[in-house]
């Protein structure tokens, strides 16, 4: 190599995170169901070669410590799943967590992972968060390539979801494309039954 050039350092780009329509129910409804508080679940899926991340289902754990501004696994119950989940014999894996950032009186949600957050993730792992907050205005679902954001409305809700692929230690989790077919034409699927 010519003494002018450094070595090109390729960082692999993230895949795209794929939210099946159940998925997607389960991480917006549990969000939903404990507004103002956070919810708490389990991600499960599959990874499709290098180009994607397949979320299947979105369990939530009904044990978990809530508050407004935090949720904490109830320990106990957590390895209980896992190893109920190592049991299982299917293509679908535990791929990570899903959980929800609530508005509070005087502060938004947040759409970020927070330190605590991301100090929680072990490599390899996916974080899919919801930030949830009062509609003002109903606002179709839709994707921002630039905020990498799944947007929209649900009942009396606006939400915004993120995801994010923790890679190696000590670094920052890198955030993901996230692709919901289900969540982006749900007003066309249901603007006849109207």
């Amino acid at each position: 190599m010519p003494k002018n050039r450094a070595p090109l350092t390729l960082e692999a780009i993230p895949p795209r995170l794929y939210l099946s329509e159940n998925a997607f129910l389960g991480v917006v409804l549990s969000a939903v169901e404990v507004f103002n508080k956070e919810c708490l679940g389990i991600l499960m899926g599959y990874r499709s070669g290098g180009s994607g991340i397949v979320v299947q289902r979105a369990v939530a754990l009904q044990s978990a410590a809530r508050t407004p501004r935090e949720v904490r696994p109830n320990q106990a119950a957590r390895e209980r799943v896992h190893r109920a989940l190592d049991s299982l014999t299917t293509l679908e894996q535990p791929l990570g967590w899903f959980h929800s950032h609530p508005a509070q009186k005087l502060e938004p949600a947040l759409h970020r992972l927070s330190d605590a957050d991301c100090a929680s993730l072990d490599q390899g792992e996916i974080e899919v968060l919801t930030a949830i907050w009062p509609r003002r205005r109903s606002r179709p679902w839709s994707y921002s390539p630039r905020t990498r954001t799944l947007s929209g409305s649900l009942g009396d809700y606006n939400l915004k979801l993120t995801a994010w692929l923790q890679g190696a230690p000590g670094r920052r989790p890198a955030a993901l494309e996230v692709y919901c077919p289900f969540a982006r034409g749900y007003e066309e699927l249901t603007a006849w039954v109207s």
